[in-house]
């Protein structure tokens, strides 16, 4: 049996967990609360597995890790709605 962890992981390239890694960084070395801040820089990556499955078993027979970079998208943080 497999797992996978983080399964549709998004944000940009250079950040954890999708905000900026230096409120990360020092979190973790203080041990402190510390206001983490979404990262917005390019490049964006989506990450996930694509998955083909036996209908009549329920079971996968084939898994392949899927990550795209786009260094072109625009991301737009107003709310619209």
């Amino acid at each position: 049996m497999y797992y996978i962890t983080v399964l549709g992981c998004t944000g940009s390239l250079n950040s954890m967990f999708g905000m900026k890694k230096e409120a990360i960084i020092e979190n973790f070395l203080t041990q402190m609360p510390t206001k983490f801040t979404v990262d917005n820089s390019m490049p964006v990556v989506m990450s996930g597995v694509w998955m083909e499955v036996d209908t009549d078993t329920g079971k996968t027979t084939k898994i392949e890790s899927v990550r795209l970079i786009d260094e072109d998208l625009n991301i737009d943080s107003s709310d619209d709605e």
